[in-house]
């Protein structure tokens, strides 16, 4: 339950947390797109103005180019512009009109009355230089003939608007002046002559004084070029704005028109804020600008309006705002929505909580067999469990306040007394009380109950509270009973052990013998009292350490070693120990002693027996076999047949006795580690045609031959030689003594993976079932009468087996009765 309210509330924080996030989400996104729609109002709005005033600026500039483009070409058509450009050419009667009127003096030349005119023309058309070019674009009349800075003798024949006009087209260009070098609109126009064209008139518009007249703030105007020409901020002046043509022209154009080589460029970038793609930034400014870019006459001037988006950046403050405020305010109603559900959850888990506390303490109380009562002095109230009411006081329903009457009638009579005493004084005396008596249920079943009972008192030390319990524990009782008299079992099946058995802690203190340690050993159980005997006191020196790793190691099986233990009279004894840790009791432990003196004693007799049989009985056995070999060969002449038939068998059977006499000190060098093995390569073809070689009159006595199959050569193993040949031997041996009489011994080498097999396989009567388990043992043979007559101590195979495996092989056989053998070695391939 408690695990589950915990959930429940950690769903309602979880939930409140997503309601939030998933509130301020939609306000972001809701704000974020009213705030995309009114960026874009304002965006357009201020757009629209800027292209407003770019119509209104381009509608002036173009007002003023017109009158411009015009100009020129009137001038063009005077007849005294044409007459000045013939040679040696006098005024006109139409100049002697003008000069008629008194503004230009009749005295003076025709050049100097045409620069007069041009002067007036200068000042009636608003112009800022007009000038009459030759053929070869050589100045060669002036409105500012009498200005330090006249153009009067300039060459003007690289511009466009010069060659523009003499091939006969009005010309317009944006220039820097050759000796002025001001910034200026050139306006020209051809002059012909019997349709040749004999010259040019230029009109030229200072860009300064166009700005006087147009308002250019927060706008620069562009050439064809890309080149600014006019703005309001003067350190944009002659820069080219991106995607401008600059780098095309040349550098000696370049020096021509605008009296230099390099130009920087305007820096115009997006807003860097990535919500307002359509606002630029120019330069470092840190202001944000609405661009709108309007052409004149076809791309022949452009002007860049720059409008400040400065509300933008209000309203985006006021979007920021909102969004919190929105936020703000959702996100406290979800949290005061999931307080009010926390709130009634809890009441709900609470309750829940209180009344499964209140099943399981009654469930508890069940299960152990435990009820449980109190009574508060204050408002003289009794409670009491229902295991108390229905298993102790034995009521079905309680109509009236349990006494201590509804107690004592289900206590057996004998005790009654005594737990009324009791009783009465632990109320006394103000300590409580504990007793232990009997009860009897309605079935006739006795139950042993211990009652307790606490008295609470307040800080004047009066009672305020009594509480107790009253707990069966007829069970307990039949349990420890149980365990005592198991205990007791344990102890006399300890006690009735052969072997010596101790037991001790990891201080090494011995705290159980059993009798058979105590006889071993002649201590008593007086040596324990006071934890006076010690693991170090009884142990060898190598062995007095309890966690050295040859007594436990790192395993929790016993590990037996031989040690010499003393003994209570000092003497020491050879046992065999085994120590263990004691399962789920890591600090204790058990140790079993065997006496190991018979089995010494045993060993020596088995030691002095092999010294026998090698010295006293091998040596003359030897003797009498040469002897006899020498009688059987006719080394003192031929004998009769009877005495030679007796020799014979005097012979074989002294090499059964050398052969048994053999098996028994191999066997004993093999039990004792004895025996060397000169491991080195073997190539075991060889080998194993040596051993049919060296047994072949063995087989031949039998009447039985030895077969060798096809044998892969050559075949390589790793071990020892003579042992491959002994064991070779044994088995060749005891096939031919189980085949009958003309019968084949077949031998095969074959390999099975990494490994060579060598298989012998006789046609004899194959082994018995019972016998299959314990043919490798030592001393084995079959019981039945044709086993006994073939001879042999049963060692052979035993020995022959350890020399395999000593040699890392594997040995086994295959066998089905009255078909025959057939045994196997196994050695890995080289």
């Amino acid at each position: 339950m408690k695990f589950t309210a915990t959930k429940v509330r950690i769903s309602i924080i979880v939930c409140s947390l997503l309601l939030c996030i998933a509130w301020g989400s939609g306000a972001w996104f809701y704000e974020l797109d009213q705030f995309k729609l009114r960026t874009n109002s304002l965006i357009d709005k201020e757009n629209e103005h800027a292209g407003t005033r770019g119509e209104t600026i381009s509608a002036d500039i173009r007002r003023s180019l017109k009158v411009m483009y015009g100009l020129p070409e009137v001038l063009a058509s005077w007849q005294e512009v044409v007459n000045v450009l013939k040679p040696q050419q006098r005024a006109s009667d139409a100049i002697k009109q003008r000069l008629a009127k008194g503004r230009v003096d009749t005295t003076l030349s025709a050049l100097e009355q045409i620069n007069h005119l041009l002067l007036l023309a200068k000042s009636d058309f608003s112009a800022d230089v007009i000038w009459i070019m030759d053929a070869n674009g050589n100045c060669v009349a002036a409105s500012n003939f009498d200005l330090p800075t006249s153009f009067i003798g300039t060459n003007y024949k690289e511009r466009e608007y010069f060659t523009s006009a003499m091939g006969g087209n009005n010309g317009y260009q944006f220039a820097v002046g050759k000796v002025s070098h001001q910034p200026g609109l050139y306006f020209s126009a051809p002059v012909y002559l019997k349709q040749k064209v004999i010259g040019v008139v230029v009109v030229k518009v200072d860009i300064t004084r166009l700005a006087h007249n147009i308002d250019i703030s927060n706008t620069f105007l562009v050439d064809e070029n890309g080149v600014v020409i006019l703005s309001d901020a003067k350190h944009l002046e002659m820069k080219v704005v991106p995607g401008n043509t600059i780098d095309k022209m040349s550098i000696a154009r370049r020096l021509s028109v605008y009296q230099r080589e390099q130009f920087e460029l305007v820096q115009i970038h997006a807003w860097p804020d990535s919500r307002y793609a359509r606002l630029t930034m120019i330069e470092n400014s840190p202001e944000a600008y609405v661009l709108n870019i309007t052409s004149i006459n076809g791309g022949e001037l452009k002007i860049y309006v720059l409008s400040p988006a400065k509300e933008i950046v209000v309203l985006d403050q006021e979007y920021f705002r909102l969004f919190l405020l929105v936020t703000l305010c959702g996100s406290a109603l979800i949290i005061i929505a999931a307080g009010i559900i926390w709130y009634v959850h809890g009441n709900l888990v609470t309750s829940q909580i209180l009344q499964m506390q209140h099943d399981e303490l009654h469930e508890a109380q069940r299960l152990a067999q435990m009820g449980s009562w109190s009574y508060e002095y204050a408002s003289r109230q009794l409670h009491c469990s229902d295991e108390l009411i229905h298993n102790f006081f034995m009521l079905e329903k309680l109509t009236v306040k349990p006494t201590l009457d509804h107690i004592l009638v289900n206590i057996l009579p004998e005790d009654q007394e005594r737990v009324k005493k009791v009783f009465n004084e632990g109320l006394k005396t103000g300590n409580g009380y504990t007793v232990e008596y009997r009860i009897m249920r309605k079935n006739g079943e006795i139950r042993n109950v211990i009652g307790k009972t606490i008295i609470e008192k307040n800080e004047k030390g009066q009672r305020i509270k009594v509480t107790g319990t009253c707990r069966d524990v007829t069970e307990e009782q039949r349990v420890l009973r149980a365990i005592e008299a198991s205990e007791n079992h344990l102890r006399r099946v300890l006690n009735s052990s052969l072997i010596g058995i101790i037991q001790g802690n990891d201080t090494g203190v011995i705290c159980e013998m059993n009798k058979a340690f105590m006889a071993l050993t002649g201590y008593t159980k007086a040596h324990l009292f006071e934890n006076k005997l010690r693991w170090k006191d009884i142990a060898a020196v190598e062995y007095q350490q309890l966690d050295a790793a040859n007594i436990f190691g790192q395993i929790d099986t016993p590990i037996p070693f031989e040690m010499e233990l003393k003994c209570s009279d000092g003497k020491l004894l050879q046992v065999l120990i085994g120590l263990a840790k004691i399962e789920e009791l890591r600090s204790e432990w058990v140790c079993f002693v065997l006496d190991l003196s018979e089995r010494n004693r045993m060993s020596r007799l088995k030691s002095e027996f092999i010294s026998i049989v090698s010295h006293e009985l091998r040596t003359p056995l030897t003797s009498i076999r040469g002897s006899l070999a020498l009688l059987e060969g006719g080394i003192t002449g031929e004998l009769e047949e009877k005495s030679m038939e007796l020799v014979k068998i005097a012979h074989r059977n002294s090499r059964r006795l050398i052969d048994i006499v053999n098996d028994i000190l191999d066997m004993e060098k093999l039990d004792a580690g004895k025996m060397v093995f000169e491991m080195r390569s073997i190539e075991i073809t060889s080998a194993i045609r040596q051993a049919i070689e060296v047994n072949q009159a063995f087989a031949a006595n039998l009447n039985v031959r030895y077969v060798m199959h096809s044998f892969p050569e050559p075949a390589y193993i790793w071990g020892d030689a003579n042992r491959l040949m002994q064991i070779l031997t044994n088995l060749l041996s005891n096939a031919a003594k189980f085949s009958p009489s003309g019968a084949e011994v077949e031998l095969r080498l074959c390999k099975a993976e990494h490994h060579w097999r060598i298989e012998v396989h006789d046609t004899g009567p194959g082994i018995p079932e019972e016998f299959r388990g314990r043919i490798f043992g030592a001393f084995a043979q079959a019981e039945d009468a044709n086993t006994r007559q073939k001879g042999g101590t049963g060692l052979g195979l035993n020995i022959t087996k350890i020399m395999v495996e000593k040699m890392d092989g594997k040995i086994g056989f295959d066998s089905e009765e009255g078909q025959g053998a057939t045994f196997w070695v196994s050695f890995t391939a080289l």
